[in-house]
């Protein structure tokens, strides 16, 4: 049976425990286009080909990227 006299201690510092950072996981926005053409104005409807012959879809593409990397509060931020 091992020795454990308080005098003799243990062999290790005391109270040096480092301790890892915890990053907190950011709600992102998302988005989605699986209903884009259930809801489209009868009297106007819109499509992605007729966005993309705009010359519409390529921005807008670029945008959402651009704010799918931000949290609302962040996105609201640059409005």
């Amino acid at each position: 049976m091992a020795n454990r006299n308080r005098k003799q201690g243990f062999g290790r510092e005391e109270n040096t425990r480092e301790e890892r950072k915890t990053v907190e996981k950011k709600s992102l926005l998302t988005f989605s286009f699986k209903d884009i053409d259930e809801t489209q104005p009868s009297n106007n409807p819109q499509s992605i080909e007729i966005w993309e012959t705009a010359g519409l879809l390529k921005p807008l593409l670029i945008r959402l990227k651009e704010l799918s990397k931000l949290t609302r509060h962040e996105a609201e931020l640059q409005q």
